[in-house]
């Protein structure tokens, strides 16, 4: 799997992942407050969390309205400004790692039953998505796709 050049940033920080590995045994993966951050692909068909202190505001081209159509579904926020942010070189392949089981995130999304105020949100898929990470030892970026090609973004968060 690989990192896609443009990058929606879902104003989410990513604080835990249960992932389901290849020999069924489960992994919880924490990580320490606003160090990971939630970003989906433009269609909204794969999930990235990235180490990403705090990505810079950019102009966004207008040739990105799906991005910002995306950002402001999944938030509930108008999409003033686009990010620019660096991906770490070794994280732009990613390798799969099992099937993520559950995400959990914190957002002031205004969107999918948020109040525009800091919550924690848990989901659970139902039919587990595959997850890759860069490395297998202590990794520093993970992906999550869609195989079935369905979004798992969307107005009223994240689904599937």
């Amino acid at each position: 799997m690989k990192i896609g050049k443009e990058l929606v940033y879902l104003r989410a920080c990513v604080n835990a992942i249960n992932v389901s590995d290849d020999a069924n045994d489960h992994r919880k993966f924490t990580f320490r407050a606003g160090t990971m951050q939630l970003f989906s692909n433009v269609e909204g068909t794969a999930l990235y969390i990235l180490p990403v202190k705090r990505p810079k505001a950019a102009t966004v081209p207008r040739s990105r309205k799906r991005g910002k159509a995306l950002f402001s579904a999944f938030t509930g926020y108008e999409a003033e400004a686009g990010f620019r942010f660096t991906v770490p070189d070794a994280a732009t392949t990613l390798y799969k790692r099992g099937d993520v089981l559950t995400i959990l995130y914190t957002s002031d999304k205004d969107a999918g039953g948020g109040r525009g105020t800091r919550q924690k949100y848990i989901h659970t898929f139902k039919a587990p998505p595959p997850i890759y990470s860069d490395r297998k030892a202590a990794p520093r970026a993970w992906g999550i796709l869609r195989t079935d090609g369905k979004r798992l973004v969307t107005a009223r968060g994240i689904i599937g």
